[in-house]
């Protein structure tokens, strides 16, 4: 196959960023999917190029194998022209950072499959697949000892002046 420009653009992101050297588990997360979900979207991507589908059972190592020529094909250049302007690199982030959700996350992912400059600026940033970073645990407000000791004080006053 000489292009995926025109498989769906789910694929044709997820084939460039195997092409550029990601696992199909970073891939999958830079879209927000599931590894399943990516495996089924590249499966009918290689249905689609009428490429042989290996057996689910064969495993990914397999598919990935099959699809050997989409990812030569990915690894070019894209012909497609992209159909909306780079987003800015707050988007791009926030992608990278799979922060991105619904329309805009299709559409930074479509146009970032047609446009290598985006690409590499999402590939930049990386994906961000681990767990996510431990929030730190609210700090208890000094004002609960401060309270406490000004109570005790007016405890305090208050048996003095009942006893003079």
């Amino acid at each position: 196959m000489e292009t995926i420009d025109g498989l769906p653009p789910e694929s044709r992101f997820l084939l460039r960023a195997l092409a550029a050297g990601l696992s199909l588990a970073d891939a999958a997360a830079l879209l927000g999917l599931g590894e399943d979900a990516a495996v089924r979207r590249l499966r009918s991507a290689a249905a689609q190029a009428k490429l042989s589908v290996p057996a689910m059972a064969a495993g990914d190592a397999a598919l990935l194998s099959a699809l050997a020529p989409l990812r030569r094909a990915a690894a070019r250049a894209p012909t497609r022209t992209t159909a909306t302007a780079c987003p800015g690199a707050d988007v791009t982030t926030a992608f990278a950072a799979g922060r991105l959700a619904g329309p805009l996350l299709l559409a930074t992912a479509e146009h970032a499959a047609d446009c290598p400059h985006c690409l590499e600026r999402v590939l930049a940033e990386g994906p961000v697949t681990g767990p996510p970073e431990p929030v730190p645990a609210p700090r208890r407000p000094r004002r609960v000892a401060t309270i406490a000791i000004v109570i005790a004080l007016l405890l305090g006053a208050l048996l003095l002046a009942t006893f003079v």
